[in-house]
């Protein structure tokens, strides 16, 4: 059935399209030999026929194909990343007479703090902190007013390089005021200080919703009934405020 040069097919068209795919088919192979003793799985190129004794286990990209194969199911919620394999399986499901799923976006819900006020277009730039971008300043910065004064060269070498020394540690401190004021004026825009509702939203780095149990929002009867109004089947990023 060639499954592996659809796939690579598939990748170019989306990288045509500006659309990343997850994986390269190129590079990861889409079959695997598998030890069913050890549970070593080492991957099939080419018309590498099956080791004796060894399961063929399908790669990553063929995963969603042979999940609906096995349990034929006719809607699939996914979310972003899970959505990215299921686009590079689309001419997959012709090739094997199946009616691929309809897809149902699962969306991204995080619980902001009350009194914040945080835009969907804002979430990757307080995840980056870039707080130049959340609250323009519009008046001077430390290190516009930074000496930019050199050593004298009728000097001493050790007078010479001292001075040099402070400036340089003057400015990486007036750098930091500009960062604080960065921060300041972000907070102004979103109703309190950007680094703590960076870390509410992206604990350990990786979205609240991934981290934070389920449970102390299933406990949360108007936190739920905020998420039920908002899920629509369409949008998939949903900010909601804590109640």
């Amino acid at each position: 059935m060639d499954l592996q040069a659809l796939l690579v097919r598939q990748w170019e068209a989306l990288q045509a399209q500006g659309t990343p795919g997850p994986l390269d088919p190129r590079v990861q192979a889409a079959w695997f030999s598998l030890d069913p003793r050890t549970g070593l799985r080492q991957r099939l190129d080419g018309n590498r026929p099956l080791p004796a004794g060894q399961w063929l286990s399908p790669g990553a990209a063929l995963r969603p194909l042979m999940q609906s194969l096995l349990l034929p199911a006719s809607a699939a919620v996914l979310g972003p990343s899970e959505r990215a394999y299921w686009r590079l399986c689309e001419p997959l499901w012709d090739r094997v007479g199946l009616a691929a799923p309809r897809i149902i976006p699962r969306p991204s819900v995080f619980v902001i703090p009350r009194g914040h006020r945080l835009a969907a277009e804002q979430l990757e730039l307080l995840q980056d902190g870039r707080w130049d971008s959340l609250g323009p300043w519009q008046g001077p910065w430390p290190t516009g007013l930074a000496p930019a004064g050199k050593p004298d060269s009728s000097w001493p070498a050790t007078v010479q390089l001292r001075f040099s020394q402070e400036l340089a540690r003057t400015r990486e401190r007036l750098a930091r005021l500009d960062r604080r004021i960065r921060r300041e004026a972000a907070a102004q825009q979103l109703g309190g200080d950007p680094e703590r509702l960076r870390q509410s939203l992206f604990p350990f780095e990786r979205p609240q919703e991934r981290v934070v149990p389920g449970a102390c929002w299933l406990g949360n009867p108007a936190l739920l009934d905020q998420l039920l109004a908002r899920m629509d089947g369409v949008t998939s990023l949903i900010l909601l405020e804590e109640p």
